[in-house]
């Protein structure tokens, strides 16, 4: 089956596959680990990416700054929706 002649359900289903192909690798890499990951997800309404780490001089941010130096900051991201309620119902 080439690119051509997929489908949408074609798509959605290897798509499906691979992402639960995935997250079964993820679970079975952090099953010997012992140790928990430490996760911290920010979520902040109506701020866009104001912040300094996001190149912003005017705004003054030292906390997210030193949050983000420390671990992941996402640079690239996309939504779900053109308003926030959708959004972030989409990752809640």
């Amino acid at each position: 089956m080439g690119i051509k002649n997929s489908t949408r359900r074609d798509f959605l289903r290897h798509s499906t596959a691979g992402a639960a192909g995935i997250a079964l690798l993820s679970l079975l890499m952090c099953a010997g680990n012992k140790k928990k990951p430490n996760i911290l997800w920010l979520i902040s309404e109506d701020t866009s990416p104001d912040f300094s780490c996001y190149g912003t001089p005017i705004v003054k941010t030292p906390n997210f700054d030193k949050l983000a130096s420390e671990g992941v900051r996402f640079a690239n991201a996309f939504v779900t929706g053109p308003v926030c309620s959708a959004a972030r119902s989409a990752f809640m």
